[in-house]
């Protein structure tokens, strides 16, 4: 879902923000923009004449992506908003400054300069995934992607197990919320020589590492871009029941589904109203249900509705739930050959209502500093 560019900023502010973004593309407006945010390693350090703290070009994976974007139908361009030596902290901070700014879906690769303080893993994990429920709240996608290992002489973490650690919590974070995902870690952890023959220094990669950290990248930038497509469809205005649609919550929800078999046919499901806040879908006989789902109002708990449902079948599918009143929709997707059942108790913020603690939008709850 693409928002418009807002007005030019005041000279003095467009200066600072021009140090943190600059595009990656041609001036001609593309059809598709993904956001580059993270820190020295999106900045491209070790490419030729990039260097932090004050790198004089900036280059590293989304020039290349765009390439492989290209070459695969889409017209992308991935604008830089990426900072050098940054903490996840601080880019929990900084985000809210380019989601104004709209686009398709937002690259978030941080977690490196953690290790390097000496932060908790818990404590990246819960920033990140703050990030990304922040990106979701802006209705647009988040596409996460785990650090890329540490050489043998970084000093702390050398070793690399909290890079595993996070790469493989990160992996089962965005399987739970249904998020786009680059492992990035295991991408060269799993190469022979992959220090020797893809690094810069200990903690960056050389020009044919960031090479090989785009090709890591296309497949869930589809994934995530393709999303936004199916949502971009769901014509705006009131839920009007008919044999694809079901409406919930006072018609307040939206929710279509579309499947593909084995063979890669498909089609939509056939919508089964059952009660106000619960339905299904079957895709071949009426007798033969193959997607339940419910959306309650749990607004009074957390401030949010929440989605659930479960499969009855192991076809691909996507389950599309829009709100008629706000107008953001979310498609929750099945792959090919797998058994789900979702709970998402943070589907849909209603910033009509404050949550219990008054708080403008609510978030778990910060872990404590591991020892």
């Amino acid at each position: 879902m693409r928002t418009p560019i807002p007005a030019p900023l005041p000279r003095a502010v467009a200066l600072c923000v021009l140090i943190l973004v600059a595009t990656a593309s041609t001036a001609e407006a593309a059809d598709k923009r993904l956001w580059a945010f993270g820190d020295s390693v999106t900045i491209g350090h070790g490419d030729p004449g990039v260097l932090c703290p004050d790198p004089a070009r900036i280059q590293g994976y989304p020039p290349r992506l765009i390439q492989r974007l290209a070459a695969r139908g889409f017209d992308a361009e991935i604008p830089y908003s990426a900072v050098c030596g940054e903490r996840t902290d601080a880019g929990l901070a900084r985000i809210d400054t380019i989601l104004p700014l709209g686009g398709d879906v937002v690259i978030i690769m941080e977690g490196t300069n953690d290790i390097s303080a000496g932060v908790g893993f818990e404590s990246t994990l819960f920033n990140i995934n703050a990030m990304a429920q922040k990106v979701e709240l802006a209705g647009m996608e988040p596409l996460i992607a785990s650090p890329i290992p540490r050489g043998p002489e970084s000093g702390r973490g050398a070793d690399n197990g909290k890079n595993y650690t996070i790469a493989t919590r990160l992996l089962e974070d965005t399987m739970r919320n249904n998020w786009a995902f680059a492992d990035q870690f295991f991408e060269f952890f799993n190469r022979e020589d992959f220090f020797e023959l893809y690094f810069f220094d200990q903690l960056h990669l050389n020009p044919d590492g960031y090479s090989i950290m785009a090709d890591a990248f296309i497949n869930p930038a589809i994934f995530a871009l393709t999303r936004q497509d199916l949502c971009a469809q769901v014509p705006p205005g009131p839920c009007v029941e008919g044999e694809g649609v079901l409406c919930l919550n006072q018609g307040r929800f939206r929710l279509e589904s579309v499947w593909e078999n084995f063979e890669g046919n498909g089609g939509i499901g056939h919508a089964v109203p059952q009660t106000d806040d619960t339905g299904a879908f079957f895709w071949f006989d009426p007798e033969n249900i193959e997607l339940t789902i419910k959306v309650l109002d749990g607004r009074i708990y957390n401030g949010h509705f929440w989605v659930y449902y479960g499969a009855l079948s192991n076809l691909k599918f996507s389950l599309l739930v829009t709100d008629t009143e706000t107008g953001l929709c979310r498609e929750y997707f099945n792959p090919l050959g797998t058994f789900a059942s979702v709970g998402d108790t943070m589907a849909f913020f209603d910033t009509g209502i404050d949550p219990p603690d008054g708080s403008e939008a609510p978030a778990p709850e910060a872990p404590a500093p591991e020892q």
